[in-house]
């Protein structure tokens, strides 16, 4: 089966809560995914494989920049290029962005090789950021309309 990307929907908030604390060491309860639902500056999408919501993202868009807030794929679904495919969905509904921004665990390496794959850079890093000291790498690469621009 192909996996669909559509609108995360308020029905879908038992799955990404499923999906969030199967991947996150200290997630997002389901009041903090209701008001991104609520936030006219995000963009909240799921990937589902039938049923099964495998995965999940949301966004911010500001003016002309995106900040992805938060990116899961369930952990039976990793290594499937579900997570490409949020990346690549996001970067085709965003034409006009002139960049995207993301942090990420330094010790989460497959992520950051996804992000270096789509040609997001290092940009500098938060140390201690998370709440067991882990720091936070800050990545961007610039959109569309930036390249074409160049």
């Amino acid at each position: 089966m192909t996996p669909e990307i559509r609108p995360m929907q308020p029905a879908d908030l038992p799955g990404v809560i499923r999906v969030e604390r199967a991947c996150q060491p200290h997630p997002w309860d389901e009041a903090r995914f209701s008001r991104e639902l609520d936030n006219p500056l995000a963009r909240l999408r799921v990937i589902c494989d039938g049923e099964h919501l495998c995965g999940f993202m949301v966004c911010w868009q500001v003016a002309d920049e995106v900040e992805i807030q938060n990116i899961c794929v369930a952990p039976e679904y990793r290594r499937k290029g579900l997570g490409r495919l949020l990346l690549e969905d996001l970067f085709n509904s965003c034409p006009d962005a002139e960049r995207f921004l993301l942090e990420v665990r330094s010790g989460n390496q497959p992520a950051i090789e996804l992000y270096r794959s789509f040609g997001f850079q290092v940009d500098g890093v938060r140390p201690a950021y998370y709440h067991d000291g882990e720091d936070a790498v800050l990545m961007s690469r610039p959109g569309a309309s930036t390249l074409a621009g160049e």
